[in-house]
């Protein structure tokens, strides 16, 4: 046996450990996930490739995630200086401005310790967020269309 077959066989020896607590520590984390999921704590949002946004009429850039249930549509604009997302729940016809901005990534969750969204918060900008604008929302099955706290007009559809 060569210095270098010892070498790989100690290297070898020396990580079984670590892969066994690393295996487990997945294990783990997928069983309070799917607990988490199960019990509603944890929400999903996928991203809907499909979807195109555009603000007073033009084509802007920005994406929709989807939550895993259908009820509530995150429409993400990026045509101003900060990305602005706003929640749209599809049963009640409630839109509010959501902190932090999704992110722009495939497929997320949250759970319920994540705090709910930007009423009720002024950051300092010209537009109060206490007393937001009337949205004049308007949903379809393939498209929600409402105010932005600037007044622009938001679609999304996908």
């Amino acid at each position: 046996m060569s210095k270098v077959d010892g070498l790989r066989a100690n290297v070898k020896y020396a990580l079984k450990p670590l892969i066994g607590v690393a295996t487990f520590l997945a294990i783990l984390a997928g069983a309070a996930m799917t607990y988490s999921t199960a019990e509603g704590y944890t929400v999903w949002y996928f991203v809907v490739p499909t979807a195109g946004i555009s603000v007073n009429g033009k084509p802007s850039s920005g994406w929709v995630h989807k939550m895993q249930n259908g009820l509530e549509i995150l429409v993400t604009r990026n045509d101003s200086e900060r990305r602005e997302t706003y929640a749209v729940l599809l049963t009640t016809g409630d839109v509010r401005q959501r902190c932090p901005t999704a992110p722009r990534i495939p497929i997320f969750a949250e759970g319920d310790l994540i705090p709910p969204g930007c009423i009720g918060i002024d950051n300092g900008s010209s537009i109060s967020l206490r007393h937001p604008p009337d949205r004049k929302l308007t949903i379809t099955s393939k498209s929600v269309v409402f105010l932005a706290d600037d007044g622009k007009r938001i679609e999304a559809h996908w």
